[in-house]
């Protein structure tokens, strides 16, 4: 066919780094839709007590996103380093 290609391995070693990275993805997705869910909410409701309680969540949210992102780049480094 004259189309060039690409051979992709697995490399076993770097099975825990792959389920580890691929569990933070699914979390930080449904943290994603969460997050998403509560802005939704609270553009639609607009008393105060209810705001405050959203505002909490997506504070909450936001950390643990930032948390995840942090595990994905410590784990990234980490398997380089092993790597290297």
């Amino acid at each position: 066919m004259g189309e060039a290609f690409k051979v992709i391995t697995e490399d076993p070693s770097k099975k825990p780094y792959l389920e580890k990275l691929s569990e933070i993805v699914v979390m930080t997705h449904k943290i994603g839709m969460l997050y998403n869910e509560a802005v939704k909410i609270l553009n639609t409701y607009h008393s105060v007590a209810t705001a405050q309680q959203l505002l909490s969540k997506l504070e909450t949210y936001s950390q643990l996103l930032i948390r995840l992102q942090q595990q994905a780049v410590q784990l990234t480094k980490n398997l380089e380093s092993r790597h290297e």
